[in-house]
């Protein structure tokens, strides 16, 4: 049977290198690739399996805000590495319990998606408000949510977007009130090129503390209220509206 751990002999939450891997697991020699299996989300990777090697630090498992975590069995030698990610999304609605079903909330995806036309159905006895932003984490083997937890919020004026010029998809940061925010692998909603600093914008961070999903926040300028509206033929005065300011 071998000693594989239940827990895991070395966890990540931002990109590692297989030689930090090599070294966190005490290693005395490398693992062939072989031996060494990979999961995204549950799902095995087969094309992913590397050498866990010493002085291998271009090969890199895991991304900001994924969960990577490495089990070692020391008496098959053998290495497995599973990467879970956070989703972002937003309770679409909560149905309640009945006597054939229990009760559970549809979640609506509000950046990338585990795979399309996925199982947006998660079974829970939890209260989230209609609309409210959730992180989520998707098995592809089992099709289904496995978690689902409210997002954290936080709202304040960007002082610095950080981002490639060239490429959208590369989101790195915001800093908002004198704190910076990484960007999750996952993140959803506004590109970061789009961001405009000294402007008030909400973001909603994971667990580890990245940033998962930006949006803007829109204010309403200047309005009135029209009370009536008078029509006239006098060139001077002509059609015009009472207005409530």
């Amino acid at each position: 049977i071998g000693t594989y751990a239940k827990e895991a002999d070395a966890s990540y939450t931002a990109k590692v290198a297989v030689d930090d891997i090599y070294a966190d697991l005490d290693l005395g020699s490398s693992v062939d690739k072989k031996d060494v299996t990979v999961y995204e989300d549950g799902a095995e990777l087969k094309d992913k399996a590397v050498d866990i090697t010493k002085n291998d630090d271009d090969t890199e498992f895991g991304a900001n805000g994924v969960l990577t975590e490495v089990f070692y069995d020391d008496d098959a030698e053998t290495v497995t590495i599973t990467e879970i990610n956070t989703y972002i999304g937003s309770i679409n609605k909560t149905v309640k319990a009945t006597d054939k079903k229990d009760a559970y909330v549809v979640v609506t995806a509000e950046g990338p998606v585990p795979v399309q036309g996925f199982d947006n159905e998660f079974e829970t006895d939890e209260k989230f408000e209609d609309d409210a932003y959730v992180l989520y984490t998707y098995s592809l083997s089992a099709k289904e949510i496995k978690s689902v937890e409210l997002a954290k919020k936080v709202e304040g004026k960007v002082t610095v977007a950080e981002n490639s010029d060239t490429n959208n998809n590369d989101k790195k940061a915001l800093t908002i009130d004198g704190t910076r925010y990484k960007a999750a692998k996952m993140i959803g909603g506004e590109n970061l090129a789009d961001v405009s600093v000294k402007q008030d914008y909400t973001i909603y961070v994971d667990s580890y503390g990245y940033m998962i999903y930006v949006e803007e926040n829109e204010e309403i300028g200047d309005y009135a209220l029209i009370l009536n509206i008078k029509g006239g033929s006098d060139w001077y005065l002509g059609n015009r509206v009472e207005l409530l300011f």
